[in-house]
């Protein structure tokens, strides 16, 4: 069974058979004249905002648009959406605004000119849209500066500080060559720009915030098709990328390549030494998401390579969270990238993993490629999080297992590859009357007494199959564009009353994600326990590979952590965690993830606390106060030297600012506010690690250095003058720029002696995150200068 039906105008070595997933549908759609065809710039009178014709008519205008022409709800059709969709991927593949993708073979296109999030946020100052950033092991490739930076093995990676959310897979893809997959988030030049203006990048701003983030959104009048002029809005493009080094050139011939830089941190290979190098690498997914004036709660629309993977052989059943769809083939019809011909019946041990499942793990013993921002699991009980052993035999609950992925190993050779289907049928569709059945034509479902053959993805294939075949006729067949076909768009079919945040429209506070207005809807499978029911599914295989997908609703819960309606000192992500059904006051990103596990919460190295000792002078002529205290973990990673996280100054003046260090209580405000660390006063240590002295300032010394503790020591911190009473606890967050150090210090006792106060910790507990300070919180932006000045 093919992909998606792939007419040609000329028979080549590319061309996919002709096979109608919808035979009424695909009729109507061959009987139509041929397309229309423009190899320049769309005529004057060409309207880019007219109701879409059906059947589609696809034309290679490469005019961008700005919005969706119809009005929604009352007017927009599916056919609206994909022509909108194949639009803004046609002119996004072109080389320039206003130019046009290559119809006879490959070419760079202009989202490979803008900047990544990793590009962004690893800069301590970001640079202007198109700018890069390299980590240190990069550099030192010839050359290096001609080539972009793949830092992500997932589209949420905390590896390498990107985002990382336990509700999404971060398990990897294997290619069919045993190659991890690799991925980028590209930030259009518009939006870009407004995130440095709005200096969202900066957590501290960000966390600030007291009003939604609101992005730009593009206007149907704006017809120039410039992504970086904000009259388009904001675009956000997510890219996978499959090692190409082992393609023959008739392979290599289907694909759009780049050569790119592929980077490996030191955690991450089994050598424990960074890696970076020159591979030539091949686009297999791409997630294209767009805000407009119609619909500010952004368009997802997604492509796949047409060779990733087969369609699963059921529907997807019902269930929301779950299960996924497990009905891979017995045997590929071919070599798919994420479906090898090697891979064996299910029931036999091979190379390749059950359907649909993250493969084996490819470490070969527990010490190995273990990631240091992720909390491992005791083996006999899962719910406990642990870092060490000790902390699970405490509990009888067997060890810590925290395996990560080596990335310079191989796959194991049992159930160590990926073997992926389309968990939502593409080529085929599903019995209106049973969604259980497959289809391809009324008369199979008629003929059981099931209804009529409905598309998952209504009018997806016709406007794929017209828009390849406008390509291959503008051309001589042997386009890579060809080769990518769109599996669908998620909007939502309500009217807004113009560019505005409306993510508590989708997700209303206190309340379930609003399913019923998010378009489209996929008839689901019921399995006797549950029914048949409609549910909006999305998904990519390179990029959604192992869970249900929903865009719109997934991408609604972006919101930073807030402060409960009922409990103002009590800080939250989700309504439950407030006492008395209180709701969590959050700051909503706009649909931005990348935002909010980024930037707002970046991923942390958590500790549990060793001591703390605070000694407060009563004299009235000396009053003075000094804190001492050590994390419990050792540290298992240091920022890389002369990387973005580097705390010294390196190219930078001297009382530049790269380190802070906080202290604070939100249930009693206790809080030290942020003590500066300036670049200057540190130093590099031999063995790995970086240690700070200082004879001004708050803090004379603190310590961060590999395979020890954590540690530092201030003095005149006048803000923990008033400091805990006995039993309580405190948090410390050390920051070196984006780079994470948290731990809590339990059981204060207090003893009172002559004129010194002494407050003592000598135990700790590990949190789930990286606690944050109300105070930050509460502050708003206007107040920030002061709020993060020590006050008495």
């Amino acid at each position: 069974m093919q992909f998606w039906p792939r007419p040609s105008t000329q028979p080549t070595a590319f061309s996919r058979a002709w096979r109608s997933p919808l035979a009424g549908l695909m009729s109507v759609f061959l009987l139509t004249p041929a397309f229309a065809l423009s190899s320049s710039a769309a005529s004057p009178d060409w309207d880019p905002y007219a109701p879409a014709p059906n059947p589609p008519v696809c034309s290679l205008d490469y005019i961008l648009p700005g919005d969706i022409g119809p009005s929604i709800p009352d007017q927009a059709t599916d056919g609206d959406f994909m022509q909108f969709a194949w639009r803004t991927f046609l002119a996004l593949q072109a080389p320039e605004p206003g130019g046009q993708l290559s119809t006879d073979g490959d070419n760079t296109p202009q989202w490979s000119n803008w900047s990544s999030t990793s590009d962004l946020l690893n800069r301590r100052e970001p640079g202007v849209s198109g700018s890069r950033y390299y980590p240190p092991i990069c550099r030192f490739v010839p050359e290096y500066e001609n080539y972009r930076v793949l830092q992500q093995v997932g589209k949420i990676d905390d590896s390498f500080l990107e985002a990382a959310d336990g509700t999404l897979s971060a398990d990897p893809v294997l290619d069919r060559n045993g190659n991890f997959l690799r991925f980028e988030i590209m930030l259009s030049p518009a939006l870009y720009d407004e995130v440095i203006d709005e200096k969202l990048y900066d957590r501290r701003r960000l966390n600030a915030r007291i009003e939604n983030v609101n992005l730009v959104c593009g206007e149907a009048d704006y017809t120039a098709g410039n992504p970086a002029d904000s009259r388009i809005g904001a675009m956000v493009l997510k890219a996978a990328w499959m090692d190409a080094s082992q393609f023959s050139q008739a392979e290599k011939a289907k694909y759009h390549t780049e050569s790119l830089l592929v980077f490996s941190p030191s955690y991450a290979n089994a050598t424990g030494f960074p890696s970076c190098e020159v591979v030539d690498m091949a686009l297999v997914g791409l997630h294209v998401a767009r805000k407009t004036t119609q619909q500010p709660n952004w368009t997802w629309a997604t492509w796949e390579h047409v060779d990733n993977a087969p369609d699963c052989t059921k529907q997807m059943p019902n269930g929301r969270g779950g299960p996924i769809n497990s009905a891979c083939p017995m045997s590929p019809s071919q070599d798919y990238n994420f479906f090898s011909q090697s891979c064996q019946d299910e029931s036999v041990e091979g190379p390749c993993q059950s359907c649909n499942v993250a493969p084996a793990n490819n470490t070969t013993k527990r010490a190995d490629c273990v990631n240091p921002f992720s909390l491992g699991t005791c083996s006999d009980d899962p719910s406990i999080q642990c870092t060490t052993n000790k902390e699970c035999r405490s509990a009888s609950a067997g060890t810590c297992v925290d395996e990560g992925w080596c990335l310079d190993l191989p796959p194991k050779e049992i159930s160590g590859k990926s073997r992926l289907c389309r968990q939502v049928p593409v080529e085929s569709g599903v019995c209106s009357g049973n969604p259980g059945i497959l289809c391809a034509s009324d008369s199979e479902c008629s003929a059981q007494g099931a209804g009529m053959c409905e598309s998952n993805y209504p009018m997806a294939n016709a406007w794929n199959a017209a828009c390849w075949q406008a390509i291959d006729a503008a051309g001589n067949g042997r386009s890579v564009w060809a080769n990518y076909g769109l599996l669908g768009i998620q909007w939502v079919a309500q009217k807004f009353s113009g560019c505005e945040n409306v993510q508590d429209v989708v997700f209303p506070p206190g309340q379930n994600i609003q399913y019923s207005i998010i378009e489209q809807l996929v008839h689901l499978a019921g399995d006797g326990t549950k029914p048949d029911a409609d549910r909006p599914v999305l998904a990519n295989t390179a990029m959604e590979s192992y869970e249900r997908s929903n865009c719109t609703g997934c991408h609604a819960k972006s919101g930073l952590q807030g402060i409960c309606s009922t409990d103002a000192n009590q800080t939250c992500t989700i309504d439950f965690e407030c006492p008395d059904e209180g709701l969590c006051n959050q700051v909503a990103t706009d649909f931005m993830y990348w935002l909010k596990l980024e930037v707002g919460d970046p991923p942390a190295i958590l500790s549990k606390g060793k001591w703390f000792k605070f000694t407060k002078s009563t004299h009235r002529s000396r009053s003075r106060n000094r804190l001492r205290m050590k994390y419990a973990n050792r540290v298992t990673y240091v920022p890389e030297e002369f990387g973005s996280n580097d705390p010294r100054c390196l190219t930078d003046a001297e009382g530049t600012v790269k380190a802070r260090i906080r202290f604070f209580n939100n249930d009693y405000r206790v809080d030290s506010f942020d003590l500066d660390l300036p670049c200057e006063n540190w130093q590099k240590v031999e063995r790995g690690g970086y240690t700070y002295r200082s004879k001004t300032g708050a803090c004379r010394r603190v310590d961060v250095r590999m395979g020890k503790r954590v540690s530092a020591s201030c003095s005149d911190v006048l803000t923990l003058q008033h400091f805990v009473p006995a039993g309580a606890s405190l948090s410390s967050v050390l920051t070196l720029n984006r780079v994470r150090y948290c731990a809590e210090f339990d059981d204060f006792t207090e003893k009172h002696a002559g004129r010194r106060d002494r407050f003592k910790s000598r135990t700790g507990s590990l949190g789930e995150q990286c606690p944050v300070p109300v105070r930050l919180l509460r502050t708003g932006l206007q107040d920030l200068e002061d709020s993060e000045s020590p006050r008495p």
